[in-house]
């Protein structure tokens, strides 16, 4: 099945499940520099007059490294099929493996970003805001114990929807 270019505002289905139970991978780099990984934490919604997508990366993450160094990003959203390659991409680091060799996902590139031709739905963003989580600002404190304890704070990056792929 291949892909149709929609408007982020077409996006079918609830987004907040979709990121929270679907998850998606966050790829960033070029072919031959590239990783990705899952993600499970982000938003969608309006902020600057433009449509954005939010994902959050930790430092120690290799994709870190990739969104630091690219402009632009992809949220590739898989079916339940994948759960298992899911898994394989939120618990094994492309600075040990590659998690798509002798996989069922082909790697594609457009907008700078990697993405995955096997998705449902992919969302390109050009990022347009970055800003490192610190503990003295988190007004309920108990998100630190709770989701921070190792001091691991993530950046949030916001991007500016520049296409959305659906199948």
């Amino acid at each position: 099945m291949s892909f149709r270019t929609i408007k982020a505002d077409e996006i079918e289905g609830n987004v907040v499940k979709q990121i929270r139970d679907q998850w998606m991978l966050i790829g960033a780099g070029t072919e031959g520099k590239a990783n990705s990984m899952i993600g499970s934490w982000g938003f969608m919604g309006e902020m600057w007059r433009k449509d954005v997508a939010v994902c959050v990366v930790r430092p120690n993450r290799y994709t870190y490294e990739f969104m630091e160094s690219n402009e632009t990003y992809a949220l590739s959203f898989l079916g339940d099929e994948y759960s298992e390659v899911k898994k394989i991409f939120g618990s094994k680091s492309g600075r040990d493996i590659n998690k798509v060799e002798g996989g069922p996902l082909t790697p594609a590139y457009k907008h700078g970003a990697l993405y995955y031709e096997e998705a449902e739905l992919v969302i390109f963003c050009r990022k347009l805001y970055v800003h490192d989580y610190k503990e003295e600002e988190f007004l309920d404190k108990a998100l630190i114990d709770d989701c921070y304890g190792n001091g691991n704070f993530h950046r949030v990056y916001y991007g500016e929807i520049l296409e959305v792929l659906a199948k």
